[in-house]
């Protein structure tokens, strides 16, 4: 590869810096942990020479023959160095793996533009600096959920692309493509609300938990608020404001649904979504300014069951399945009405396998019916709401809960039997 001469000198100054910066910072890391303390090789000066090594050795020679033997004689030295570590039964490999990356900055920078040298600048020094919340992060893991993760990756980048997109039959106006696309989105959608929920805001607060709820599952969330409100005195004001927030996040995670899976309906969804999600904040803003008393809300919510295991997978697929054969049924017997009716029944359950089926299956009804479909499961499932509200809270929580819930059910109902 031939060398822009003229370019040297930025590109030397460049080496310089980032194998200085990298230095600096291992130093640093160094200080904080004693067991590394005095058994280490090198220090900012070395890995500022290794990285200005690594680019004279490259300069010399483009065919890589000089930098590769230099490159064996740094393993070499090190493999020395580590053979004397393991005596005194340390077996870390971070200033091998951080010399290996600085050494490499020779030829990066003449091969790859500026920004990649700048992001893998940027990410060694982020790793140097998270040790001790990722491993504050990875004990309070629990055992299996990345081996779920891992097989849910595999599933989509493996097994999705190459699912059939032909219609499964008659009866089921869907292919095998959409049906495992839509669970993906479910499920990623719901990880996230459920990841934010266990790690992210471990110690949170009851209207931070109906938030963050409400993108998992505002029914779940519901439960779980409804059932804790029995046990907390005077913070009916709180609970009430939480579970009405979950409700309003659904709103919006039923938006991010449509808009992932038949973007060609955001229009007709769009408005009354974010108008409910908004609708909902505002009350539960006003219920919350009733609350006048400082107090510590935090809450220890029972962690929910992760939404990307593969056996809750299946399970939404199948429901998926089943309530597109229904779906199929209704609208052709039945027409408009029979959905609208049918959208009402399915909202007193889970609302997602219907709101999958309806966007996603071959029938031949237009978008604006398909969204006053979407719009009245979701206010049926708010009447949901407003009865577990009612039946499993304290009697304030659950008035206030159940009023304000039905408020927005029958609106929202209205509003789609308006678009019918």
């Amino acid at each position: 590869m031939d060398i822009a001469y003229e370019n040297l000198w930025v590109h030397f100054i460049i080496v310089f810096l980032a194998g200085l910066l990298i230095g600096l910072e291992l130093r640093e890391y160094r200080m904080h942990q004693e067991e590394e303390s005095k058994i280490y090789i090198g220090d900012t000066r070395t890995y500022t020479f290794l990285s200005m090594l690594g680019y004279i050795l490259y300069v010399l020679d483009t065919k890589f023959t000089l930098y590769i033997l230099g490159g064996i004689g740094f393993i070499l030295i090190y493999a020395i160095f580590y053979h004397y570590k393991l005596t005194k039964e340390k077996t870390h490999i971070l200033g091998l793996l951080i010399g290996l990356i600085v050494y490499s900055f020779g030829p990066m920078v003449e091969i790859l533009p500026l920004w990649f040298i700048a992001m893998v600048l940027v990410s060694v020094i982020f790793v140097l600096n998270i040790r001790t919340s990722l491993y504050k992060v990875t004990a309070s893991v629990k055992k299996g959920e990345i081996l779920t993760l891992s097989k849910l990756i595999l599933l989509t980048a493996v097994i999705l692309p190459l699912l059939s997109h032909k219609q499964i039959s008659e009866f089921v106006p869907i292919s095998p493509f959409k049906i495992w696309l839509a669970v993906v989105v479910v499920s990623t959608i719901s990880y996230i609300g459920y990841i934010l929920q266990r790690y992210i805001f471990p110690n949170k607060g009851y209207i931070l938990t109906g938030i963050l709820g409400g993108v998992y599952s505002s029914t779940a969330t519901t439960i779980v608020l409804s059932k804790k409100s029995k046990h907390r005195y005077g913070l009916s004001h709180i609970f009430s404001s939480s579970i009405i927030l979950a409700t309003g996040m659904m709103y919006l995670r039923l938006l991010l649904i449509v808009a992932v899976l038949k973007f060609s309906i955001v229009r007709f969804i769009a408005i009354p979504c974010i108008g409910f999600f908004l609708f909902s904040a505002a009350i539960a803003i006003i219920i919350y300014k009733g609350y006048k008393r400082p107090i510590n809300n935090m809450s220890n919510d029972p962690q929910r069951t992760n939404p990307l295991e593969l056996k809750v997978a299946f399970l939404v697929a199948l429901l998926f399945i089943a309530m597109t054969i229904i779906t199929q049924y209704f609208t052709t017997h039945f027409g408009k009405e029979g959905l609208g009716v049918l959208s009402f029944v399915v909202g007193f359950s889970d609302v997602d396998p219907f709101v999958l089926s309806v966007i996603n299956g071959d029938y031949n009804i237009s978008n604006q019916l398909i969204s006053a479909a979407v719009l009245i499961a979701a206010g049926s499932n708010d009447l949901l709401k407003a009865s577990i509200s009612l039946i499993f809270s304290d009697k304030k929580t659950g008035i206030i809960s159940f009023l304000s819930l039905i408020f927005i059910a029958l609106s929202t109902i209205a509003y789609g039997i308006y678009l019918m």
